[in-house]
Parts: structure tokens; C-alpha cells; sequence
């Protein structure tokens, strides 16, 4: 599923972008992408909004179902590799 106008930038003022950012935090980051911008969703996530970006894909899929789904954030090699190297 595409969901191409959401995103995060990372920028320091002081300091390398790489100071003080761990795998942790760049997993915290990327969830925080698909969490709602603001207090009017009850729910951690917008079940019914993915549910409904999921189903306009093809993907026969209910917010329920969605809630139920395990998941958790992968970086790839790269980018593990570029958090760790100085």
C-alpha cells in the first residue's frame, strides 16, 4: 500500500543528523508517520483510513483486521549501517 504524502525529514541544528540518533529513535520516527497529526482519533492508528487506503489498493481488508495485525519497523542494512558509522 502507497501512501505517498506522508513522510518525516531528519535535520539537526547542532551537531551531525547522525547525533544522538539510534535505531530506536529512527523506528519511533517512522511510526510516528502513521500515527494521526492530531487528538481527534481515538485509536493509536487510523484503522479505518488504512483500511480504507488498503481496500482502494485491492485489498480486502477492515479496520478490525487491521487492529489485530501485528507489526514492527525493519531498517535495512543501509540504513543500520549509516546510524552506527561515524
Amino acid at each position: 500500500m502507497v501512501v505517498d504524502h506522508r513522510g518525516f525529514t531528519l535535520g539537526s541544528n547542532v551537531g551531525t543528523v547522525r547525533e544522538g540518533l539510534t535505531p530506536q529513535v529512527m523506528g519511533q520516527q517512522v511510526l510516528n508517520v502513521v500515527l494521526p497529526d492530531d487528538d481527534e482519533c481515538e485509536d493509536e492508528h487510523p484503522w479505518s483510513w488504512l483500511a480504507e487506503l488498503a481496500r482502494k489498493q485491492g485489498i480486502d481488508v477492515t479496520a478490525d483486521e487491521l487492529k489485530e495485525l501485528q507489526y514492527e519497523v525493519i531498517l535495512t542494512d543501509r540504513v543500520t549501517q549509516w546510524l552506527v558509522t561515524p
